[in-house]
């Protein structure tokens, strides 16, 4: 305010300026900072997360349905594929009213009622309506879906009399490619070594283990937490609240970690074995690369979930050998979040992906899919690779509130454009499994 400002694109156009360097107590570097910042938020101005999305499309879809007009309808291209960032919502449509390969774009406000609160700050947001007719709807149902890379990697395609996906890859004598695998990327190569009917689902997920509680910064209790996760039909819930650096975040101290355990303790008696609640921590990776508390309280939990949450501005070198160094820590059973990216707002780390994965599966270190729609983290690109080499992944919601369980969902989406399968995901294990596995990982480490 002092300076005049009042936008973020005037303080955009400030810094390039070169006007911050000037300002007393700032320099050339914090100058640089706050260009690649704002530079990168506005370069994501015009998509929103797929979570935002989908609460449209939704609404868009109930909207087609409600209509008389409508014959046959569906959602198509990035939205179908489940893309974790959406440009357009884009739908098939069969209309008498209109010709095969019209296309209709639309905005939300001008199909919804824009005035709503869910809807003031993307009224703009695009809607495409493609229209096909009953004969084409399989043909243009495909060609939409996948993106064009992959249409085009599938070369000649002789759509005629069929009636299904399964039956166009058949006719390519490919096998069966989900959805959300079709992006243009290396899909083709790795179909073949992915069994489809064992591609995760929400179903097959028995608990989860990142998530927070009164104790540090959650909103809710860990029986509340606990609770929620009983209804949702999951077998246990691992606590992994903030650990003491954290201090923004209500980082816990060892006599708060005490106590804890103790109601940790007594919960579980309660529950006779039926359900399980696990003792984890997020403990913080420091610059270092050492792991926030000493051996004897990171001993006390159940797991330990590694993360970073500060100075992310390390160049890739540093960054790589802060993680890998984390990673090689004894105590560390599962890699957080390991980018610390925030998706359409912040780029987070760059890391050398090939020497982090090589580092997780030699160190018998899980890698986390945190499923907080807002991250993703670690990229599914990414992730794909990593079980292919025999690593191991964990949906993750980092849940603060209960609601947030269900978070995984947006997980097991990222995971499935992976192709990764059930038995390389950590909670798809029961309760019995899962405990066993943090025991035995544990006694070969430590």
């Amino acid at each position: 305010k002092e300076l005049g400002i009042e936008s973020p694109q005037e303080l955009l156009e400030f810094a390039i300026d070169g006007k911050v360097a000037g300002i007393k107590g700032f320099g050339k570097k914090t100058e640089d900072l706050i260009k690649a910042r704002l530079e990168f938020y506005f370069a994501h101005q015009s998509v929103i997360l797929y979570s935002y999305a989908e609460k449209l499309a939704i609404d868009v879809e109930n909207l087609l349905k409600s209509s008389s007009a409508v014959q046959q309808m569906s959602i198509t291209g990035a939205m179908r594929r489940k893309d974790e960032l959406i440009e357009v919502v884009d739908f098939l449509v069969i209309d008498p009213n209109h010709e095969r390969k019209e296309i209709s774009e639309k905005t939300v406000g001008e199909l919804l009622d824009s005035t709503s609160i869910p809807y003031r700050m993307k009224s703009n947001f695009p809607v495409r309506l493609h229209y096909t007719d009953p004969s084409h709807w399989m043909e243009d149902l495909f060609i939409s879906t996948g993106h064009p890379d992959h249409i085009a990697g599938l070369g000649s395609i002789n759509i005629d009399s069929i009636a299904s996906d399964e039956d166009i890859y058949k006719s390519l004598s490919l096998p069966y490619i989900i959805p959300e695998m079709r992006n243009g990327l290396d899909e083709l190569q790795r179909i073949n070594h992915i069994d489809q009917n064992q591609i995760v689902t929400y179903e097959r997920l028995r608990g989860t283990v990142h998530n927070h509680s009164k104790y540090s910064d959650g909103a809710n209790t860990i029986l509340e937490m606990a609770e929620a996760c009983i209804a949702q039909g999951l077998e246990y819930f691992g606590i992994a609240d903030h650990s003491q650096i954290a201090s923004y975040a209500n980082g816990m101290h060892p006599e708060t970690i005490m106590r804890q355990h103790r109601e940790i303790d007594e919960l579980n008696k309660n529950f006779g074995g039926k359900f399980i609640i696990f003792k984890g921590i997020e403990a913080d990776i420091l610059v270092s690369g050492e792991l926030d508390y000493n051996s004897e309280i990171l001993l006390s939990f159940d797991y330990v979930v590694a993360s970073v949450h500060s100075s992310l501005e390390m160049d890739k070198k540093k960054a790589t050998a802060r993680i890998i160094k984390a990673v090689e820590n004894p105590f560390t059973t599962i890699l957080g979040h390991a980018t610390s990216r925030l998706l359409a707002e912040r780029a987070g780390y760059e890391l050398d992906y090939d020497k982090v994965i090589d580092a997780c599966i030699a160190n018998k270190v899980v890698i986390e899919l945190n499923a907080n729609p807002h991250r993703l983290d670690m990229d599914w690109r990414h992730l794909g690779k990593a079980v292919d080499k025999g690593a191991i992944i964990s949906i993750n919601p980092d849940a603060h509130i209960t609601t947030g369980i269900s978070d995984m969902k947006f997980g097991v989406y990222a995971a499935r454009k992976a192709g990764i399968m059930a038995n390389q995901v950590l909670n798809t294990m029961d309760r019995f499994e899962i405990q066993d596995y943090f025991m035995k990982n544990r006694q070969a480490k430590v």
